[in-house]
């Protein structure tokens, strides 16, 4: 699903809709409701439904049936106190099911002639070659996998220039310098099949397949600026994906296969309970329910797997061999992110010296606050794992015309 429509495009209705994200062992989704021109989207249903565990695997779907049911349940407890009838969704992908980056292209061409709609897609075009080259190379380099096919999912203008000046519409302007710079991301073709069969099985039309890392950068800038510069470590079950922002674009982004999920494993291995005993209890840890001694019990289980998390988070910075200096603000987000140690974690060990931070890091999670387009009707939505289907309705708005 490309995305230009929403700068360059004329505006469409808009609409109720959803938004689900497919974990490893939870499918979250949300309802919005959004009146036409609009600019903020309301959340006004919460849905969550687990999934048997290896039903899915970092998001990608293993078994359909029980993937269906766990999102047909999460749906329909969205929807559950709406008048009307949802069939609108955007499905979000992120870790090792999504591939994204920002290319920059810089073009000298005659200063009296005006810039046309079709020199801008000759543009686009070329970008579009390069960056799936590009991904091609990273999927081939990090799986071994040189034939692996991809799709473009988002496709998204982070600025544009003419003689080194900013401008939201370059069509009709003239000017013998054009620099334009467009985020793409990429999803395997077959998880995008997936989630097609999905949708028609649930009678749902697919609005968009977008990048959640791109979502939430997006809907950040609203609150951070355009120029936001960070990173942005999104701890899920299987994975934590880090995305390197600069200029409020996302220059690349790389998966480490470790997540929430792996804390659950330790605890389940150290004390001798069964795993979904082990998420339960480390639940209870997060929002410390637990007794003093048994918090310590599942404290000393974590230290091994959060020392494997830090080192291969260390060596996340090191595989962005592009980048010179990276922004000090680092945040946080994901539902691995409740479990404390991993912000303590960061926070505490001196792994960021070997790093090029500009200055030294700050750490934070972040929270439905710093996504001022979602409002929460619900009260129910600001918890760590929620905030990235929220920031997913920036992607909506997008393909309506509505920012």
């Amino acid at each position: 699903m490309t995305l230009l429509s929403g700068f360059f495009g004329e505006q469409k209705k808009s609409s109720s809709f959803l938004a689900c994200d497919i974990g490893s062992e939870t499918v979250k989704c949300l309802a919005f409701s959004f009146s036409n021109g609009a600019s903020v989207a309301e959340i006004v249903g919460v849905g969550r439904a687990k999934l048997m565990h290896g039903s899915a695997r970092a998001g990608s779907i293993i078994d359909l049936d029980e993937v269906e049911d766990a999102v047909r349940n999460a749906m329909l407890q969205a929807v559950g106190e709406l008048d009307e009838k949802v069939t609108s969704v955007v499905f979000g992908v992120s870790g090792d099911l999504s591939f994204g980056m920002t290319t920059t292209i810089r073009a000298t061409r005659p200063t009296d002639s005006v810039i046309s709609q079709q020199e801008v897609n000759d543009i686009f075009g070329k970008i579009y070659d390069a960056s799936y080259d590009q991904v091609q190379n990273e999927i081939a380099e990090v799986t071994g996998m040189s034939d692996l096919e991809i799709e473009r999912i988002t496709s998204s203008v982070v600025y544009t220039k003419i003689n080194g000046k900013y401008v939201k519409d370059p069509v009709g302007q003239t000017g013998q310098k054009l620099e334009l710079a467009l985020f793409t991301a990429y999803c395997p073709t077959y998880h995008i099949k997936a989630l097609q069969t999905l949708a028609k099985k649930l009678r749902l039309n697919i609005v968009a397949i977008g990048s959640q890392m791109y979502a939430l950068v997006k809907s950040l800038k609203y609150s951070k600026g355009d120029a936001l510069d960070c990173v942005v470590l999104d701890v899920g079950g299987e994975y934590t994906q880090a995305g390197v922002v600069f200029g409020g674009g996302i220059l690349t982004m790389r998966t480490l296969p470790i997540g929430g999920s792996h804390a659950t494993e330790a605890i389940s291995k150290n004390l001798g309970i069964t795993y979904l005993d082990a998420e339960d209890k480390k639940a209870q840890y997060s929002f410390d329910k637990l007794p003093e001694e048994e918090s310590l019990r599942v404290q000393g289980s974590l230290h091994d797997v959060m020392d494997v998390w830090l080192s291969g988070v260390e060596e996340l910075f090191g595989d962005f061999t592009g980048v010179k200096t990276f922004a000090p603000k680092i945040y946080l987000v994901g539902g691995g992110v409740i479990l404390p140690d991993v912000l303590n974690c960061v926070k505490n060990e001196p792994w960021t010296k070997g790093i090029p931070f500009k200055s030294p890091p700050e750490f934070s999670k972040l929270s439905l606050e710093n996504l001022p387009k979602v409002m929460d009707a619900t009260g129910r939505a600001d918890v760590c794992d929620l905030l990235l289907p929220a920031s997913l309705s920036i992607i909506y708005m997008e393909t309506k015309g509505c920012l």
